[in-house]
């Protein structure tokens, strides 16, 4: 059995849609020239409860390979 095989066995939690027909929703959206759905649009909290991205702002691309700060849920050695 494959991967799409598998994701096609498994739901999304409290719902009835399966993870596969959710990732290629998502990926339709990605595609579309103006973005209906974009993971990087605040509000975007860091780990230490501080607001990084405000609500509705977007975190343009060229600025994704230089962040130096995890986000809400990620629990991380203190880097200091």
């Amino acid at each position: 059995m494959d991967f799409v095989d598998v994701l096609k066995t498994k739901k999304v939690p409290s719902t009835e849609i399966t993870v596969y027909d959710y990732v290629m929703a998502q990926y339709k959206l990605f595609k579309e020239p103006n973005i209906a759905f974009d993971p990087f649009t605040g509000p975007i909290m860091d780990n230490q409860g501080e607001l990084r991205v405000e609500d509705g702002a977007r975190v343009p691309y060229s600025a994704l390979s230089v962040i130096d700060w995890f986000v809400e849920g990620v629990i991380a050695p203190d880097l200091e």
